[in-house]
This record gives C-alpha cells, sequence and structure tokens, in this order.
C-alpha cells in the first residue's frame, strides 16, 4: 500500500523522452498541498505555534517570525486535522523566501507518520477537485437556468 501511495505521489525523476523538454526549477519531490482554513495544521516549534502553508511527504512551509535562520534543525510537533496523534519528527529550514516564509525538509520521521501524510495530501486533493466540480455544477446550472427564460 506504501509503495502505490509513494508511486501515485511521488514526481517522474526521468521521464520518457518526448518531442518537447521542459525545464523546471522546481527542485521538490513530492507535490504539496494547502491545508483548509477550517481545517489547518498546527506545528509547535519550541513554545511556538504556527499554521503550516504547504505540506508533502519530505517537507513543509509556514510564515516564519524571524526566529528561525537558514539551516536551523529542530524536533518539532504537527497536529494533522482529526483524531490521530500528534506527528514528532526533526525538520531543517532550507530556505527563507522574500516574504519570510521558511521552506523545510523532514530529517527524521517514522515511516507510520509519513503515511499519515500521504494519506492526508491524497484526501485533501479529493476535497479540493470535489469543491471545483461542485462550482463548476452551480456555474453550469446557473447557465442553464438563464439560457432557459
Amino acid at each position: 500500500m506504501i509503495r502505490f501511495w509513494s508511486a501515485f505521489l511521488q514526481k517522474k525523476e526521468n521521464p520518457e523522452p518526448e518531442l518537447f523538454t521542459f525545464t523546471s526549477r522546481e527542485r521538490r519531490k513530492w507535490f504539496r498541498i494547502r491545508p483548509s482554513k477550517e481545517h489547518p495544521i498546527l506545528l509547535r516549534i519550541d513554545d511556538w505555534t504556527v499554521e503550516v502553508r504547504d505540506i508533502g511527504a519530505s517537507g513543509l512551509s509556514f510564515p516564519g517570525d524571524g526566529s528561525l535562520p537558514l539551516g536551523a534543525e529542530r524536533t518539532v510537533r504537527m497536529d494533522l486535522p482529526g483524531d490521530g496523534p500528534s506527528i514528532s519528527l526533526e525538520m531543517k529550514v532550507i530556505e527563507i523566501d522574500e516574504r519570510h516564509v521558511c521552506h523545510c525538509t523532514f530529517r527524521r520521521i517514522e515511516s507510520a507518520s509519513v503515511e499519515r501524510i500521504h494519506h492526508y495530501v491524497l484526501n485533501r486533493q479529493k476535497e479540493i477537485l470535489q469543491k471545483k466540480k461542485a462550482s463548476k455544477d452551480r456555474k453550469n446550472h446557473l447557465t442553464d437556468q438563464n439560457i432557459k427564460r
């Protein structure tokens, strides 16, 4: 099961040769997703709690306050939405962008925790797609009503 989700969520590193090539500056190996505003992911760093901006199987980002320098490593606790226990992991700050967003990679994390993150990302993707489909269906319905008038 883990192998299937890993293969599904992992970006292709060596795609088949094609007629066109695309070069990307994207350095992420895994897709990331934004948590919903209604059900945020909370990250506890030392005595500070912050909402996660985006998350994937190998890392996350969050708005920084200037207290974590580039290269900082911390053991943190993360609460995914739902009833599961907090995830304990070690992360490293690999970039701080111009908006002071800290981009981090997971350093030490249990495989069960990685699987929980995979599961969360997949369910969140489904939720987003369902909302987009419902929105499109509403627009089509309204358009159909206007045409009938």
